[in-house]
């Protein structure tokens, strides 16, 4: 650190995780930071909590960047949904939220997600799979008598 630089303070220092978004060309490595909505996703007192903030949040939303569609692809996951703290605020106090630790969200999410499974998954899944079939459905008949 230079003489220049400011020196955290202690006690008031805080770990912010941010959204970036990157214009990325492949072909020749070029890349430009580009302005991203908001402000900071969360912030933490501890560098530990920022970073396993940052790691839930990459594995809850992050998908193959070349996925493909194809019948293959038979274990590919699809995201249903994920839970945060806002969420919870929605229901319960915010000191009643404060208390809740990573892993205590992380123990929530998956008790959702086994009730889901246990509760409305299979229905939801034929529900909405006959849905988009059908839509299919009319869309290659449409097709065919053109």
């Amino acid at each position: 650190m230079t003489d220049n630089e400011i020196k955290p303070t202690k006690g008031t220092t805080s770990y912010k995780v941010w959204l970036e978004i990157e214009c990325y060309d492949e072909a020749t490595d070029w890349s430009e930071d580009m302005d991203a909505p908001g402000s900071a996703l969360a912030e933490f007192a501890t560098y530990e909590d920022a970073y396993a903030f940052a790691c839930e949040v990459t594995n809850a939303h992050a998908e193959p960047l070349k996925a493909k569609s194809e019948p293959d692809d038979w274990d590919l996951p699809y995201s249903i949904t994920s839970v945060c703290r806002n969420d919870v605020l929605l229901r319960f106090a915010s000191v009643q939220v404060q208390n809740l630790t990573n892993a205590d969200m992380q123990r929530i999410a998956r008790k959702m997600e086994d009730a889901y499974v246990r509760q409305q998954y299979w229905d939801d899944i034929d529900f909405f799979a006959q849905q988009i079939l059908d839509e299919k459905e009319v869309t290659s008949q449409e097709e065919d008598n053109s």
